[in-house]
């Protein structure tokens, strides 16, 4: 009933569907031959299935299961335990030693061991109807698998790495205040000794070369898991590592990095919501939506403000913000967000004034970068919030940049267009996404969904641009679907700035717009004369050709006279 799955893991390719552990059970399910249930990753996220016996709870087999997830994906080439523990109808998900997540499943009886031989796998799931199938692409170790729910101090004990390891901040981190002290967590390896070596610079190959004798980068011998550089510069990559020794011998530690902000600063806000205060959204991780790493203010208030203070006037130009909650598993979808607001400045935050590039009414978009006509110098910034999704705002991360022209990196995403006839929350996009994962090197590329009637040019012409659109298919006939929301993707289509992928309808309907416009009455199977049954629709399919631009040119190629916000 109660059971306990732990691994560390190291994947090589996190893209698509791969399986950890499965568990076979098949003769209990005489009708589907489901699984018992399986540890499993999707694009690296993960997540347990489990699956019921015939016929509970409900007669269809898609219902007989449950399929529940963490909220932190496994990174490539980067070793990092894993733990699942069932508890009833608690489902808790521990990342590197620390609760991720808690979810919740039917209390039912769930059996290990299989009575068929050979079906209770390891890095695949062995299926008597499909074979093996869903192999993990990397390495596993310390696989660890127990009939109860174990205690979160056996939990913390399994995660515990040999070497330093969980970097304070986070490796690969930005806009890291100055004035930030090294944090680490200890590695099994020094667990006698308590004896850290540090290594510190601004160079890769010399922090990851240097040995105790190499003069400015080696640190010195820490027997604490914390290390204060000093005051460090602004604007500023560095590097760093720690070598655990074990009283004989130092054991060479991975070589992690982060970049510095523009100084030291502090934030604040109106209100926030316990664990998440207003210092999460300066954090430097840009997608987390964890507690102490983004800021909600309080519900059921009609304003919130959010606001950076500096120690002396900072140059200001840019501004780089990634809004909202996860709805549900939903990472895509727009919730929780500011839906009005204006970023204002003041130099004794008393006398505020508006920057006119900022305002926003009715936000649509989870990133976007705010360029100022010219950089301003202030010592207060803030976000200006007059009304929000949902009943509260969420900010993930802002960023703050010197000049207006400023080449800001940001990860490829891609724009879900959800072909629905209203603007309700979608929810069926997320299995359309993740086939993008599945091509090869785009297993960290973020998205966002949107509805059809609020995708248009001004969407897409805005900082960071999006790497390509995807279009979701649609369920109604085209003569019975409201022809005004595909204004918009005609508009794009038409301009040829982004490349459009349609699935289903949706590629029927890029061949309907080029063709017969949104502004014309669309043809459908039910309604033609059954005495021409290839009429317009079906020439839509095959024959279209689309113009070379649209499908090969992206805004990056066609505006080459702006700086560009992506890879």
């Amino acid at each position: 009933r109660d059971f306990t799955l732990a691994a560390w893991l190291c994947p090589t390719n996190i893209s698509g569907y791969q399986v950890v552990i499965g568990i076979e059970s098949t003769s209990r399910y005489s009708d589907y031959g489901f699984e018992g249930f399986t540890l499993e990753l999707l694009n690296g996220l993960p997540s347990l299935y489990i699956a019921y016996p015939d016929p509970f709870p409900y007669p269809h087999p898609d219902e007989n299961r449950d399929i529940v997830s963490g909220t932190t994906a496994l990174a490539v080439n980067q070793w990092h335990h894993l733990c699942i523990v069932r508890s009833g109808p608690q489902v808790r998900f521990y990342f590197d030693g620390q609760l991720d997540a808690v979810r919740e499943v039917h209390d039912e009886d769930i059996y290990f061991g299989s009575q068929w031989p050979g079906y209770d796998t390891i890095g695949a799931t062995c299926d008597s109807s499909y074979g093996a199938t869903c192999f993990f692409r990397g390495k596993i170790d310390e696989v660890h698998l127990y009939n109860t729910a174990v205690s979160d101090a056996v939990v913390e004990d399994l995660a515990r790495q040999f070497l330093a390891w969980n970097p304070q901040p986070q490796d690969l981190a930005g806009q890291v205040p100055v004035g930030t002290a090294l944090k680490w967590s200890q590695g099994l390896l020094a667990q006698e000794t308590n004896g850290h070596d540090v290594y510190f610079g601004t160079d890769y190959t010399a922090v990851n070369t240097a040995a105790a004798e190499t003069p400015g980068i080696y640190k010195g011998r820490q027997t604490g898991t914390v290390y204060d550089p000093g005051e460090l510069n602004p604007l500023t990559q560095y590097f760093w590592r720690v070598d655990e020794f074990n009283g004989t011998q130092a054991y060479h530690g991975e070589t992690w990095t982060f970049t510095t902000s523009s100084g030291n600063y502090s934030t604040s806000a109106s209100s926030w919501q316990a664990g998440y205060g207003a210092e999460g959204a300066c954090d430097g991780d840009r997608f987390s939506f964890s507690a102490e790493q983004c800021w909600k203010g309080q519900s059921g208030q009609s304003a919130w403000w959010w606001q950076i203070s500096f120690p002396e006037a900072e140059p200001i130009g840019s501004i780089l913000q990634i809004i909202g909650d996860r709805p549900g598993d939903h990472e895509s979808i727009l919730d929780h967000a500011p839906r009005s607001y204006q970023w204002q400045w003041s130099m004794d935050e008393i006398n505020w004034t508006d920057l006119p590039e900022t305002g926003v009414t009715d936000e649509k978009r989870m990133y976007r970068l705010h360029r100022l006509s010219a950089p301003i110098s202030a010592k207060y910034l803030r976000m200006n919030i007059t009304s929000c999704r949902g009943s509260y705002p969420a900010l993930r991360e802002i960023e703050i940049y010197p000049e207006t022209d400023c080449e800001i990196t940001f990860p490829d995403w891609v724009v879900a267009v959800l072909i629905t006839e209203n603007d309700e929350r979608p929810s069926y996009e997320q299995p359309f996404l993740n086939l993008i994962d599945v091509c090869s090197g785009w297993g960290d590329t973020k998205s966002q969904s949107v509805w059809l009637g609020d995708f248009d040019e001004s969407y897409v012409n805005i900082e960071p641009y999006p790497l390509c659109a995807f279009l979701s298919g649609s369920i109604m006939e085209w003569c019975q679907r409201s022809r005004g929301p595909f204004a918009g993707l005609q508009e794009v289509l038409e301009n040829e700035h982004l490349p459009i992928w349609g699935a289903c309808g949706g590629a029927q309907v890029i061949g309907i717009l080029l063709d017969t416009g949104y502004e014309n009455p669309w043809d459908c199977p039910r309604c033609r004369d059954p005495e021409h049954p290839f009429s317009p629709i079906y020439g839509h399919i095959w024959t279209r050709k689309i113009p070379a631009p649209a499908g090969i040119i992206s805004m990056r190629s066609r505006k080459p006279d702006q700086r560009m916000c992506g890879k």
